[in-house]
């Protein structure tokens, strides 16, 4: 029989929390900075849907817009424009999840209120030549 060459090792045995108390510290800071990144990715993915839910609104209101003012100028003003109105005589085709958050209120001879909500946020064109407004509470 022959011997080996060399002398054969004790089996090591590995520990599942390291000896120094240095690389504990540094395992619990690397760990402390995946918490803080995943916490931001989170907070910007939020702030992209919510964004897109408001552009969602704003681009649902400048598509009436037209059919605002072909009512306004077929009725000589506003009074008694609705979404259930501007449906049957103008054939409008909102969004499905937009189509039960269409408000029309304060409608006058020359003015009018019309919001949409969608995502928690309301957008509203108050009178046909006023800009967009956008809040995360009612505006009409």
């Amino acid at each position: 029989m022959t011997t080996a060459p060399y002398t054969v090792a004790a089996p090591r045995h590995w520990r599942v929390l390291p000896q120094s108390p240095s690389v504990l510290v540094e395992m619990m800071v690397v760990l402390a900075l995946l918490g803080i990144l995943v916490w931001f990715g989170a907070a910007r993915a939020r702030a992209a849907a919510q964004g897109t839910s408001r552009t969602a609104a704003q681009d649902q209101l400048v598509a009436l817009q037209g059919v605002f003012n072909a009512y306004g100028l077929e009725n000589s003003g506003y009074v008694g424009m609705a979404p259930a109105v501007l449906a049957s005589n103008y054939g409008i085709k909102l969004d499905g999840k937009i189509a039960g958050t269409l408000t029309i209120t304060a409608t006058s001879s020359t003015s009018f209120c019309a919001q949409v909500a969608d995502g928690g946020w309301y957008v509203a064109q108050k009178g046909p030549s006023a800009q967009l407004v956008s809040a995360r509470h009612s505006i009409c």
